[in-house]
C-alpha cells in the first residue's frame, strides 16, 4: 500500500523493518497533509477512525478513497498480532478485543461508503 500512497499522493514513504521509525521525506509527508486537509469533516471522521484502529495512515486514506475495504485493511493492520497468534495462540481476552476493533473498523468502512452515496447536491467531498 506504500506503492498506492506513492501513485495516488506521489507521497514516497520509507518503510523500515522492527520497531524504530525512519525519517521520512518532508515533500512525502505534505503531500499526506494535504491529501488529509482536503476532506470535509465527514470524511475526516471517518479516516480518523480507520487510522486510528489500523494504526496507519496510509491504510486509513485507502479505505476513505475506496481502494481498500475495511475488512482487507483489518487484516492488513493486524499481520503482527496474527503471526503472535500463530506461535502462540490466542486467549479470549484478546479475541474480543480484536472482533471489537474488526466490528469498529467495519462500521468506519460503511460511514466512508455512505458519504460516497449520498444523494447529489450535498457536499461530502
Amino acid at each position: 500500500w506504500l506503492d498506492w500512497a506513492e501513485r495516488q499522493y506521489d507521497a514516497r514513504l520509507v518503510a523500515v523493518s522492527g520497531v524504530m521509525p525512519a525519517t521520512q521525506d518532508p515533500i512525502a509527508l505534505r503531500a499526506l497533509r494535504a491529501a488529509v486537509e482536503r476532506l470535509d469533516p465527514w470524511r475526516l471522521v471517518g479516516l480518523h477512525a480507520a487510522t486510528t484502529l489500523t494504526g496507519s495512515l496510509v491504510l486509513g486514506l485507502a479505505i476513505e478513497r475506496g481502494a481498500l475495504t475495511a475488512e482487507a485493511a483489518f487484516d492488513l493492520a493486524m499481520l503482527d498480532e496474527q503471526f503472535e497468534i500463530d506461535q502462540w495462540g490466542e486467549d479470549a481476552e484478546q479475541a474480543a478485543q480484536l472482533a471489537r476493533r474488526r466490528a469498529d473498523l467495519a462500521a468506519a468502512g460503511r460511514f466512508l461508503g455512505l458519504l460516497y452515496d449520498a444523494p447529489a447536491g450535498t457536499d461530502t467531498r
